[in-house]
């Protein structure tokens, strides 16, 4: 793969498995029962990373929903172990490439402001700034900011999605 991550994705429907990945990636999780009914309202859709050197271990999810022409990043998360080996821009691929089959230009995400890791990931993947929304993490009241990016085709020598 371009990315030099060796790895599949998945198109991913069972709620405990995706509440198990996002627990394993964030302190404040979502349950079962939360994903599927995400899932069950239209636009939705999940994909799921998993590592083929780690007996096709779970490394990473990404939540997505297409309205128009945006493809709302709901969550997006790897687990510690997989991080910085190329998961989440894998993820994005996918998530875009499929978003494009269903008629959105642009990926849209809001990420924490303090968060520096993410957002140099972001920016290198050509995300930029549109706003900001004051207090967005509940409990923690921390702010996040917009990104937004055009989507591009991603060449088909790069892809491999699984169905299940």
């Amino acid at each position: 793969m371009s990315n030099g991550t060796d790895a599949t994705v998945r198109a991913e429907t069972d709620g405990a498995l995706l509440a198990a990945v996002h627990a394993a990636c964030f302190d404040e999780t979502w349950t079962a029962e939360a994903f599927a009914s995400l899932l069950a309202s239209p636009g939705y859709f999940t994909l799921v990373a998993h590592k083929t050197d780690d007996d096709d271990a779970p490394a990473g999810m990404i939540l997505a929903r297409v309205a128009g022409e945006d493809c709302e990043i709901i969550t997006i998360g790897v687990r510690p172990p997989a991080r910085r080996c190329g998961i989440a821009t894998l993820l994005l691929g996918h998530t875009g490439a499929r978003a494009l089959g269903l008629g959105a230009t642009r990926q849209v995400l809001e990420v924490g402001v303090e968060n520096e890791p993410a957002r140099g990931l972001y920016a290198a993947l050509g995300f930029a700034e549109c706003g900001k929304r004051r207090g967005y993490y509940g409990a923690s009241g921390g702010d996040a900011v917009i990104l937004a990016r055009a989507i591009r085709p991603v060449p088909q020598s790069a892809m491999r999605e699984q169905s299940r």
